[in-house]
């Protein structure tokens, strides 16, 4: 009992606690701090004063995410499609009067039209963010969003568009909870289940939704829950996970109809309910540890650079000198040409596509063959309906067979590919985890400090995903039309019609798995390259950084002839307060 409130003392002052952490913080630090270190205290401070929780959702592409917003909002808001859509941060918040607004990179920003939304989020509209976008805020005047609960819509991760997952991974860090949706078709992937990983590793606040139950019936929907709530379980044993199923498709329009009855069955008033009461009985908590974390991250950061400028400031000018110049040489050699590593990497790729391709070889004579024997079959059980009926259907069918059947090779392939490049990204993030310690084992030897080792994670993507060609059937077939109309029976007909099917097959399988290989060529190493020029930007960035700390000093010693007493002294007094600082955060809940 007595334990129990304390633990209710301690909450009850927490939020003035936090704030006055934060800006003790400020106070003694800020003027350390550069551009980011700054913008991301002042939007904690800014999240806290303005109490808001942002529920984060994330998750593979064409899961349904901008769906399953539009349906908590009731209406249709964000852009949804069969293709890509969004490709930038899109953020929902409570506001009376229903309004969008373009925040850009040059800090302008610019209120548009919700019909005009697409035009700034979809990566065709708006490819590789040509346009500048930082983010869209969207208010909107939802019961749900009132009390201080906002939507943040993140570009899906595995795109084709590296930029879109680039994007997602740099918003992970700031999470407060997260709503992790994946969905039927396929089942959860491998990527997806190490992705949902990387986030349970920064919160264990995380709603998992699974998608697009209508596209299976009721037994499939058992089997189905019953091997994902294994496979979750398997994964996640020491991480307790709220999984949900769910049709947001069926959802939004039982809610735009005022169907109860179907809302209930699409399994999405559970999952609304249970987020709205998590939220309102752990609102604080999830704000507080959020804050609470990022300000640790902060203040680690930090830690490292006061350090690396006391030590600078207790050498001679001359021996600063020389250790920066030696510093330098040893960070040069970190960053080298890695042509030969590259040349690996495009080596291993190519092992890895060859593979897929005669994977598509084989698979691809069985295709051909099951095309060919279920249109004949179609043939024979309607040899005698009228021929313009029978060029419907068979059309019909034509196409959905293709779709089919190189989707599921697609899927073979993607998965195959999904293993076997997995260790390729690994092997990069590896080498620079080992580049980022070595440059702080160097840099604590020169400078004769003690640094923690560090690690940098972002997370790989899985860059295929395919549209299939479909064909104007009246362009492929001329058929002279008198002929057909006036002198042949219309089994006659429907014969050689199909057999002009039949002539298709092939060329149009070979097409679309043209299409699948070519798309795997170009995105699989294009993918891999930028993976490792974001990990080289992170480590640009600590060197650059370290060079700054460095430089400065040495500015401050050739200017000033003086000791430095005293600028050590209320260095070493920053790092006492900050650490204090952070064992506060750490020890209080």
């Amino acid at each position: 009992m007595k334990s129990n409130n304390k633990n209710n003392t301690l909450k009850k002052f927490s939020r003035n606690n936090l704030e006055n952490a934060l800006l003790e913080f400020k106070n003694i630090i800020y003027p350390k701090l550069d551009s980011k270190e700054k913008e991301s205290l002042n939007n904690l401070h800014k999240k806290l004063i303005e109490n808001v929780v942002n529920f984060v959702v994330i998750g593979q592409f064409k899961r349904g995410k901008s769906t399953f917003i539009n349906t908590l909002l009731g209406e249709k808001i964000l852009p949804t499609g069969v293709i890509p859509l969004t490709s930038i941060i899109t953020i929902v918040k409570f506001s009376e009067v229903l309004f969008a607004k373009v925040f850009f990179n040059n800090n302008t920003s610019s209120e548009i039209k919700i019909s005009e939304l697409s035009s700034y989020i979809a990566e065709k509209e708006n490819p590789k963010n040509v346009k500048n976008v930082k983010y869209i805020l969207i208010g909107h005047p939802s019961e749900i969003l009132k009390k201080g609960m906002v939507f943040v819509d993140t570009p899906g991760v595995g795109s084709l568009h590296i930029d879109n997952t680039k994007v997602t991974n740099e918003y992970i860090s700031k999470i407060d909870a997260a709503i992790f949706i994946t969905s039927t078709d396929p089942a959860l992937s491998e990527v997806e289940i190490s992705f949902l990983e990387s986030v349970l590793n920064i919160t264990d606040k995380v709603f998992i939704v699974i998608n697009k139950i209508d596209y299976l019936n009721e037994k499939e929907i058992e089997e189905f829950r019953k091997y994902t709530d294994a496979q979750l379980s398997s994964h996640f044993k020491n991480k307790p996970v709220k999984i949900f199923y769910v049709s947001a498709k069926d959802a939004f329009n039982a809610k735009l109809n005022k169907d109860f009855s179907k809302f209930l069955k699409s399994g999405f008033a559970d999952l609304e309910k249970n987020i709205v009461n998590y939220f309102e009985n752990e609102k604080e908590n999830i704000l507080f540890d959020s804050i609470k974390r990022q300000l640790i991250e902060l203040i680690n950061g930090i830690e490292i650079s006061l350090e690396l400028e006391i030590k600078s400031l207790l050498l001679p000018l001359d021996n600063l000198k020389q250790k920066t110049i030696l510093l330098n040489d040893s960070l040069s050699s970190i960053q080298k040409d890695e042509t030969e590593f590259i040349k690996k990497i495009k080596n291993e790729n190519k092992i890895i596509l060859n593979n897929a391709h005669d994977t598509i070889y084989e698979l691809k004579s069985n295709v051909i063959k099951e095309i060919e024997n279920e249109l004949k079959e179609f043939a024979k059980r309607n040899k005698s309906i009228k021929f313009s009926e029978f060029k419907t259907k068979s059309e019909q069918l034509f196409k959905e067979l293709i779709r089919n059947k190189i989707e599921n090779i697609r899927i073979i392939i993607e998965n195959e590919i999904k293993q076997k490049s997995s260790y390729l990204y690994q092997e990069i993030l590896d080498k620079f985890n080992n580049k980022i310690n070595e440059i702080y084992r160097i840099t604590s030897e020169i400078f004769d400090f003690k640094l923690k080792e560090m690690h940098i994670e972002v997370e790989y993507s899985f860059p295929v995903q395919f549209e299939y060609i479909t064909y104007d059937f009246k362009l492929m077939f001329n058929f002279d039309k008198s002929l057909f109309s006036f002198f042949l029976p219309s089994e006659k007909r429907n014969n050689i019609f199909l057999n002009k099917l039949l002539n298709r097959i092939e060329f149009t399988v070979n097409y679309n798995l043209g299409y699948i290989t070519d798309s795997i060529e170009r995105k699989l190493e294009k993918n891999l390259i930028n993976y490792n020029n974001n990990l080289k930007e992170k480590i640009n960035e600590l060197i650059d950084k370290i060079i700054f700390i460095l430089n400065n000093v040495k500015k401050l010693k050739e200017r000033e002839k003086l000791k430095y007493d005293s600028i050590i002294q209320t260095l070493t007094s920053k790092i006492e307060k900050i650490n204090t600082l952070k064992e506060d955060l750490l020890n209080n809940p």
